[in-house]
């Protein structure tokens, strides 16, 4: 048919924003009155031109789409010219009457996949389609004037069995109307032989193969035919094949009218990136309209033809997914039916709660990776980093000001590796996964995010996941405790990269799960806890530095250990904290409190089943005030504190703090120095305990005054505490120990 029931033709499909309602346009029609059919024999297409139409054929337009034409044939009474090359024109010196065929050939510069044609009688336009020609399994270019030839049934010797197990017989469509006309195809038969087809007992054609066993023709069912279930029957003298249809019952055609108005209904004002939309609209009935998609840099994303029923109804049977990447502003659908021109824009907004993006996709190491956006106003974002193994390596809270915009840093090292960095902004229940490049341009990767930590033992867990357009993931969850896999899933993302997915925890174990989702090589992992004790007997938190810097990581440490008390009265010495055997694992939340007395951060943690409690993800923000913070850790009614200060680098001048950096080709350990209030020069000595210099180091101060710089700690360097000392001038110098272990 012209376009089979489910088949929507565009030009070149629907590309990526142009899908958005450009391929609404296109609409499957139930049943056409002209029938045009191809079969490929790699670059030949021999076409099979049915007229079911209550019209005259004078000629029928070929077309396609990128592709060019490289010759043509047709047989008695047609001829066929190429102009241009993308285009044919077939002409009949006599008209092609009703319940008539005719037979074409072409040939393409590369196999066809899809042809645009449309069928005329004189300068009326009859019926407009596409053609999507079928693969013979025997690629031998066929004799056009042997595919079908029953009125000269000697014309060649019969050659091998008729029906062999390999025999295939089929009608085009498979969807039948009483007195419509069948395409019968036969394929892998024996060569030069006739074939008789049946309708249940009445025979209605005979048709013979070509010398490679194949044919194509042509049959009509009759007006008296009753609807309903029948078998088609290809026979042979020996042997036959049987097809069991469904005959609908005969259309009824309605004539075309001219006052039908061309509408388009249903098409939004605004769209969002991943929104579903269902699209119609009426136009003249039987004949077809063609649509332009301009995007909004002005230019021509897309074209097609779509075809309007007998009812003057045209739309899409399947919603239009917006996709991931289309480009934001507006859109312009310019549709018309030759008679009449209507257009239609849209606006494709975004709809996050939170946007944000890295100013440039990719960053060198020692640079800082710089994000900018809008979320909501006067709000407060939670910024979390991770590397390219999916581990958080750090964590801030940004503030949005008045007008929703927000920006922030995140500083590197020359020793980080390289790879694509995913930074996860949370503001309320809304996250987004935003992905820069270090050394590299970003790829898309696959994060998973859960709605919260902690879950009663009969909660449900919602899992966001992220990644590439209708990607194909693999969802664990393992159980920390043994290391087995509890749930293996499969998770299948839209075409806008997410997904989520329901987790019931009914019958899972108090204790600490892993949700980890994988694509090949590439994997997320994230924590969380199902119904933790709380209220530990002992409860201890600490910091390992007392000072830190604006920007400088927290190391939180703590334990759950018992104390055991000794008697008033006993002159023994007090007994270390002890962890008992079958120690639960309990539930401890961890806080980062301001000098005002805020908490600027809090994150759910837990006490391990070896009393411990340890955390690397907390960081002095960037804007934080100068003065006695805290880190707070409650479980239950127990609670404990620690507190230590944040320097004010504005009053003291050039401050320096040294933090454990990363291994460096899988074996050299490296320290992260980073130096604020500075000028110009900075200089840093390194010396040992007992004042050897190790080694001295000089960098420039970027134009905030700050160095951020690794130093790769010697293989044969000796254990133990080494002071870095920066400076700039005599009078500024600043100095931080550091602890190497060897």
């Amino acid at each position: 048919m012209g376009v089979p029931d489910g088949m929507m033709p565009s030009l070149r499909g629907v590309f990526a924003m142009i899908v958005l309602l450009a391929v609404a346009l296109v609409t499957p029609a139930a049943h056409a009155d002209v029938v045009v059919e191809g079969i490929g024999y790699g670059k030949t297409v021999i076409v099979e031109l049915v007229n079911e139409s209550d019209s005259k054929i004078t000629q029928l337009q070929m077309w396609l789409d990128g592709d060019r034409f490289e010759s043509c044939d047709a047989e008695n009474g047609w001829t066929c010219a190429i102009a241009p090359e993308s285009l044919i024109v077939f002409d009949s010196s006599e008209p092609l009457l009703p319940d008539r065929s005719a037979r074409l050939a072409l040939v393409t510069d590369k196999p066809a996949t899809a042809i645009f044609w449309k069928a005329l009688d004189g300068e009326e336009n009859i019926e407009t389609g596409t053609m999507l020609p079928d693969r013979s399994p025997v690629q031998k270019k066929p004799d056009l004037v042997n595919i079908r030839d029953p009125n000269n049934p000697d014309a060649q010797v019969p050659q091998g069995p008729a029906i062999t197990d390999e025999s295939i017989f089929r009608l085009v469509p498979e969807k039948l109307n009483v007195g419509s006309t069948v395409r019968v195809v036969g394929q892998m038969l024996g060569a030069s032989q006739p074939f008789d087809f049946y309708i249940g007992s009445e025979k209605i054609g005979t048709f013979r193969t070509d010398k490679d066993g194949s044919f194509v023709g042509t049959a009509k069912i009759s007006e008296s035919q009753n609807s309903g279930r029948v078998e088609f029957r290809l026979s042979s003298a020996e042997d036959h094949r049987e097809i069991s249809l469904r005959i609908g019952d005969a259309r009824v055609r309605t004539p075309p009218s001219s006052d039908t108005e061309l509408t388009l209904n249903n098409a939004p004002d605004i769209v969002h990136r991943g929104d579903q939309v269902n699209i119609s609209g009426t136009g003249n009935p039987n004949s077809a309209i063609t649509a332009e998609i301009t995007a909004p840099s002005g230019g021509i994303i897309n074209s097609m033809i779509a075809e309007i029923d007998s009812k003057g109804i045209w739309g899409v049977g399947e919603p239009v997914t917006i996709p991931a990447d289309a480009q934001f502003g507006i859109y312009t659908a310019t549709i018309t039916d030759g008679r009449q021109t209507i257009t239609k824009q849209w606006r494709v907004e975004s709809n996050q709660v939170i946007d944000i993006k890295p100013i440039r996709l990719k960053f060198n190491p020692g640079e800082d990776m710089v994000f900018e956006g809008t979320a909501s106003p006067d709000a407060q974002i939670v910024v979390t980093m991770e590397n390219p193994g999916g581990k958080e390596i750090s964590s801030d809270v940004v503030k949005t000001g008045s007008t929703g915009f927000v920006s922030f840093k995140f500083p590197t090292a020359k020793t980080m590796a390289f790879g694509t960095y995913t930074l996860i902004a949370s503001l309320g229940s809304d996250r987004e996964f935003i992905y820069a490049g270090l050394g590299q341009l970003p790829s898309t990767q696959v994060n998973l995010e859960l709605d919260r930590f902690h879950y009663d033992s009969d909660a449900i867990a919602t899992i966001l996941f992220s990644g590439s357009s209708s990607d194909t993931l693999e969802l664990l969850i393992v159980d920390d405790s043994n290391n087995k896999e509890v749930v293996n899933e499969s998770i299948t993302l839209r075409p806008d990269g997410s997904s989520t997915y329901a987790l019931d925890l009914k019958g899972f174990k108090s204790t600490v799960y892993s949700a980890v989702i994988k694509k090949g090589n590439i994997q997320s992992e994230e924590k969380f806890a199902v119904n933790l004790k709380t209220n530990p007997s002992n409860l201890v938190i600490h910091t390992t530095k007392t000072k830190y810097l604006p920007g400088e990581a927290i190391l939180i440490t703590g334990n759950t250990m018992e104390i055991k008390r000794t008697p008033s009265d006993s002159k023994a010495k007090p007994r270390p904290p002890v962890c008992p055997d079958e120690t639960p694992i309990y539930l401890v939340t961890i806080s980062l409190v301001d000098p005002d007395g805020t908490y600027t951060r809090q994150k759910s943690s837990f006490a391990n089943n070896k009393c411990q409690i340890s955390d690397q993800t907390f960081r002095v923000p960037t804007d934080a005030k100068a003065g006695t913070w805290a880190v707070r850790a409650d479980s239950g009614s127990k609670y404990a504190t620690t507190e230590f200060e944040v320097v004010d680098t504005r009053k003291t001048g050039i401050q320096i703090a040294v933090e454990k950096g990363e291994i460096i080709s899988g074996q050299q350990e490296s320290v992260d120095i980073h130096v604020t209030g500075s000028q110009s020069i900075v200089t840093i000595t390194i010396t040992s305990w007992d004042d050897n210099i190790i080694d001295t180091i000089q960098f420039p101060a970027n134009n905030d005054g700050e160095v951020n710089q690794p130093w790769l700690v010697p293989i044969d360097i000796e254990p133990g505490t080494y002071t870095f000392r920066a400076s700039y001038s005599k009078e500024n110098v600043a100095e931080a120990t550091y602890e190497i272990t060897g």
